[in-house]
């Protein structure tokens, strides 16, 4: 499985030019939900509605707050602000050094799909070959750094399994990328300001 590029899934440009992490590979990712509809056969409407909202005024981020977004129904991974730039999903100490992973949907009601979860395992398991975490990483939840309920109840009980899902993935790879080249973090850098090719 691969993931969905903002170009793929027509993302807007950035309010403004987000921030690289200043160190990578992360040792922690974090987990939330987006609390919307799963995405159904068409997440990609899911994702550009949640990037609207957080572009707004009265949301006030840079971009979409997500690293990687991942359907609640189908599993398909969507680049968010993608491996290297941080998030504003966690909390503002948090961002700089976490990778922020949303499954779409609401799990405070609703259990989570076997390709949700297989999705986020393979979210993880990209995230690690593309250099941006840790083999070893930590995987939280939003509840861990905030007085929220995110990832809800059922999601949250999924923690331990899906970290073991990602790691079983690592361990049977036969081969992991390399970190990013810097020549490819500048072209994402101006891709994101709309500077690049789109």
């Amino acid at each position: 499985m691969s993931i969905i590029t903002r170009d793929q899934w027509k993302a807007k440009p950035s309010n403004w030019p987000l921030k690289p992490f200043k160190g990578q590979p992360l040792a922690v990712a974090v987990l939330h939900h987006s609390v919307t509809s799963t995405g159904g056969a068409n997440p990609a409407a899911t994702v550009r509605a949640i990037q609207r909202d957080h572009l707004s005024s009265s949301r006030g981020f840079s971009d979409i707050a997500y690293n990687l977004l991942v359907g609640g129904a189908n599993g398909a991974i969507y680049e968010g602000r993608g491996l290297e730039f941080h998030g504003g999903a966690t909390t503002p100490a948090a961002n700089p050094s976490t990778l922020a992973l949303c499954a779409l949907g609401n799990y405070h009601r609703a259990k989570p799909t076997t390709a949700l979860l297989n999705g986020l395992a393979e979210a993880m398991y990209l995230a690690v070959c593309g250099g941006a975490l840790s083999p070893t990483f930590e995987l939280h939840s939003h509840r861990q750094y905030s007085a929220t309920a995110c990832p809800g109840k059922h999601l949250q009980a999924m923690l331990g399994a899906l970290r073991a899902a990602a790691q079983l993935k690592i361990d049977q790879s036969t081969e992991l990328a390399p970190t990013l080249s810097l020549e490819a973090r500048v072209e994402r850098l101006e891709r994101h300001a709309g500077l690049g090719t789109p």
